[in-house]
Formats: C-alpha cells, structure tokens, sequence
C-alpha cells in the first residue's frame, strides 16, 4: 500500500503494518484496517484498535488469510 488511494480501497481488509517507532509497544500489527485519515490508520487487531500515525509507518502491504 502507497498512496492514498491504495488506504481507501483496504479498508475493511485484512493489512500488516509495520511502524519505525513502537506503538503501544509494538512495532508491527496485523488486522483489519478501519479508517483512514490524513494523519493516522485505525487497525483493529483482535478486538482491539491500534491508531497509527501515518508518518510512523514504515510498510503497509494487504495480508494473506489462509
């Protein structure tokens, strides 16, 4: 995932995000991606919804779900 286009098109998917600096303690997150704004992606991994900051995120791709 790139651009802004790419943001919009996974929400509701299931993504992995791996962030520069820890978030809450973690540093990659895999889950489904809820929002999206200008400055942040909402994560929701098991239950729980993880706001990164855009600029924290160091790759973004779509996950594969076996």
């Amino acid at each position: 995932l790139k651009n802004e286009r790419d943001y919009t098109r996974a929400v509701g998917r299931n993504v992995f995000i791996s962030t520069y600096a820890p978030v809450d303690g973690h540093k990659s997150f895999e889950g489904t991606l809820t929002r999206v704004t200008d400055t942040h992606l909402v994560v929701e991994v098991d239950g729980k919804p993880y706001e990164l900051p855009r600029d924290q995120v160091a790759k973004a791709r779509l996950a594969v779900v076996f």
